[in-house]
């Protein structure tokens, strides 16, 4: 972790500092380098105001390597100004001893204990690591244990030995003569978190933690104890704080406010200590923990064992990643990839281990054999790092050869023939070529990898996809085949009235989807489909084609507007021509009414014969019942009016029948003068020519009874108008006439009879 703060509060190797309340961020070293305890803690307390806070305060604590990061952590959470390492000098040891800060906001002491496995204190490191977390555990609510994510899983690395020496120790010393327990809150906090899922972290150090408990020694009254009654296990995941600043920054405020918002604190964790009282009890603390003889450093074989086997460790290390990283460069730079990966990998990690075991095989083999399995974790997740990157790159080569068979396979006619076989193939040479990249399969477990199973997992989807897509367009062609065949084959059957035409029409689909069927069936075997599938998708078959013929039969028929053309057109082809196909010549024996009758009657069962779709099993309806009474409507409309054309057509013929023909030749003889002269006359000829036609088709298609009722309301107006005139002529000669009265007068008889005269004419011409 790098450490870019930097406090203006210096460390002391030898005496206790304190910072003066009145400045922003008050804090103070309470246990130097040298184990001595400061007796300035009770001022601290009284002149930060802490002192008065009674039992209304929390103390949270923090352990964790040297260098990771942890005075920049509670620097971030209590807005402490605890000093932190600069990146530029070199990994050193910053925090000596134990420091003691407080938030600005809530009453919280903090307390910034030296990391862990530091260089500078050497062989004494472990003395006062246990001593400082023990004194951590037995004063802290919180304690907040900060390791590096890709440590999880390491016993040593991941503090999980010091936790565990430490619990043993504080049942020993704080619980063994107690009724009461006190709880404590280990917030494990996973610095540099990227992937791994933080369920999985947890799950792990859980059982870390569960399998420390079961093996300390405790004492009687708590040895079938769990865990859970003396500690609630907490767990947050931090980002990389330089590679990933404003994440870092935003989970570590969440956290704060986790703090600020006492959501990490419980009642059960309070150590029952007033505040004024808490630098006694702190001190008395320390001295019991300093003084107890069973916190002593262990053997000095041991020690060595660790000091010299720590150092062959880091030797290995060196020279296996040197070797990991020329690997590493070479997968990135090659355009192919490395030859024999796996066994160049597989060589690292057992001469590393050898060499390790050969050099420190003089010391204590309970410590070699920890710091052996140590090594070989370590290098198996470098070893693991440099192949998972040779086998995303494999992955992608032999998934890329896959997709370009599938491309051009789909691009092929009868993509379908001998599919099933050629993919075995296909797949059997991409394996090949994996493996060739990264090794054989024993490798893969070497470095706990799933790169193989993940491709075999995408070429199965890839060919499934592809498996599918044939056989859609398999099924697609067929069905446009058969859809025309349908068209073609069943255009016929909607033309006439049949009681079994939907049996007819079933007859003739099962006739044409038997071919089809057959060719699907070679299909799926083809691509490999199973029973099951197979199966499926025939029902599903038989499903598409009736959607298939009942788009084709909606086609042929036509909706409710377009059946009314073929309605109307079936009742003229029984109403109009006869069984033979003939057109009806109507005549004066010809029963209108019966024919007209029984082509309704035949329209009506056509047109319920189309009021539902009858293939096979399965009947929908065609038409809605308000379509049907539109299309009856429409029927005996268009009926009524053939009827009444027919018998207009019957009835002149029977007028035309009852002239006799002796009155033919009469009207010939009489008239044989005015024929020849109109013979004899060319002008009366032409015009003669030009209206018989006229008058011939006026009779023959009886264009005079519609034009009756006009010629008549004619005639009635000419015959007023002609009556006005006459009256306005004779009322203008009766006021000549009464000027000569005499003659009038002499005359009356005569005048008498002219009117009455006159007035006969008028009437005779009006008429």
């Amino acid at each position: 972790m790098s450490e870019v703060t930097e406090s203006s509060c210096e460390s002391s190797s030898g005496t206790s500092r304190v910072v003066e309340p009145g400045e922003s961020n008050v804090m103070m070293q309470i246990i130097d380098y040298t184990e001595h305890f400061s007796s300035d803690l009770q001022g601290f307390m009284e002149g930060s105001g802490l002192a008065g806070a009674g039992f209304d305060y929390n103390v949270v604590a923090i352990i964790g390597p040297q260098s990771s990061g942890k005075s920049t952590l509670m620097n971030l959470l209590f807005q402490t100004s605890f000093r932190t390492m600069d990146e530029a000098s070199g990994r050193y040891q910053v925090t000596e001893g134990v420091w003691l800060g407080r938030d600005p906001v809530r009453p919280i002491v903090v307390l910034d204990l030296e990391g862990t496995d530091s260089r500078e204190r050497g062989e004494d490191a472990i003395t006062f690591e246990r001593k400082s977390a023990l004194f951590a555990l037995a004063l802290a609510e919180v304690l907040v244990v900060n390791i590096w994510t890709q440590d999880v899983g390491r016993f040593n690395a991941s503090n999980l030995s010091l936790l565990k020496t430490v619990l043993e120790l504080d049942l020993q010393l704080f619980v063994k003569d107690q009724t009461e327990f006190r709880k404590t809150r280990l917030l494990f906090v996973l610095r540099d978190h990227v992937s791994t899922p933080m369920e999985k972290l947890k799950d792990i150090l859980t059982a870390d933690v569960e399998k420390i408990w079961d093996t300390i020694t405790k004492p009687t009254q708590v040895e079938l104890s769990s865990v859970t009654q003396f500690f609630d296990l907490d767990f947050v995941s931090l980002p990389h704080k330089v590679l990933r600043p404003e994440d870092f920054e935003r989970e570590a405020m969440i956290l704060r406010e986790r703090f600020r918002d006492g959501r990490v604190f419980h009642e059960g964790y309070k150590r029952g200590i007033l505040a004024d009282g808490f630098a006694t009890f702190a001190s008395n603390i320390w001295e019991i923990i300093r003084t107890n003889q069973d916190l002593d450093l262990p053997s000095q074989r041991s020690i060595v064992a660790i000091v010299r086997c720590d150092a062959i460790s880091r030797e290995c290390t060196s020279d296996a990643s040197s070797r990991i990283e020329e690997i590493r460069s070479r997968i990135s730079n090659e355009i192919t990839h490395v030859e024999d990966l796996s066994t160049l990998l597989s060589g690292i990690l057992s001469e590393g281990t050898e060499r390790f075991t050969e050099r420190s095989s003089k010391y204590d083999q309970d410590v070699v054999q920890g710091k052996r399995q140590d090594l070989l974790e370590h290098l198996r997740s470098l070893c693991k790092e440099v192949y998972v990157q040779a086998e995303e790159k494999a992955e992608e080569v032999a998934f890329r050869t896959v997709q370009d068979w599938i491309r051009d396979r789909l691009s092929t006619p009868l993509t379908w023939v001998n599919f099933q076989n050629d993919v075995g193939i296909m797949i059997s040479e991409s394996l090949q070529k994996f493996d060739s990249i990264c090794g054989p399969v024993h490798a893969v477990e070497t470095f706990s990898s799933r790169g193989r199973e993940k491709l075999m997992k995408r070429m199965s989807v890839e060919v499934e996809n592809a498996r599918i897509e044939i056989y859609r367009q398999s099924l697609d062609d067929r069905m446009e085949t058969f859809s025309l065949r349908c068209r073609k084959e069943l255009g016929p059957f909607f033309d006439v009235l049949a009681e079994d035409m939907w049996q007819m029409i079933s007859s003739k689909i099962v006739e044409l989807s038997k071919p089809l069927k057959n060719e699907l069936d070679d299909v799926m075997k083809e691509l490999g489909f199973g029973l099951d599938t197979e199966e499926r998708k025939l029902k599903d078959v038989e499903s598409r084609l009736f959607r298939v013929v009942q788009e084709v039969v909606k086609t042929l028929i036509g909706d409710a507007s377009g059946f009314t053309y073929r309605l109307t057109k079936f009742f003229d082809q029984s109403f109009r021509f006869d069984d033979r196909g003939v057109p009806r010549s109507w005549g004066p024996s010809d029963d209108v009414d019966a024919i007209y009758l029984a082509a309704l009657e035949s329209s009506k069962k056509y047109l319920k014969q189309f009021a539902f779709i009858e293939i096979g099993e399965i009947s929908k309806p065609n038409f809605t019942e308000e379509d049907q009474h539109r299309l009856q409507a429409a029927l005996s409309t268009h009926a009524s009016a053939a009827c009444l054309d027919a018998k207009r057509t019957r009835d002149n013929l029977s007028i035309r029948a009852k002239i006799p023909i002796w009155l033919i030749g009469l009207l010939i003889v009489l008239g044989w003068n005015e024929i020849v002269a109109v013979l004899r006359n060319p002008y009366l000829l032409v015009a003669l020519v030009l209206l018989l036609p006229v008058a011939y088709l006026t009779y023959s298609l009886d264009l005079l009874t519609p034009l009756r009722p006009f010629m008549a309301s004619a005639l009635e107006r000419a015959r007023t108008r002609g009556v006005d005139l006459l009256s306005q002529a004779f009322e203008s000669t009766g006021s000549q006439e009464s000027g000569g009265a005499a003659t009038m007068s002499s005359a009356p008889s005569h005048s008498s009879s002219q009117d009455s005269h006159v007035s006969s004419n008028v009437n005779k011409k009006g008429e």
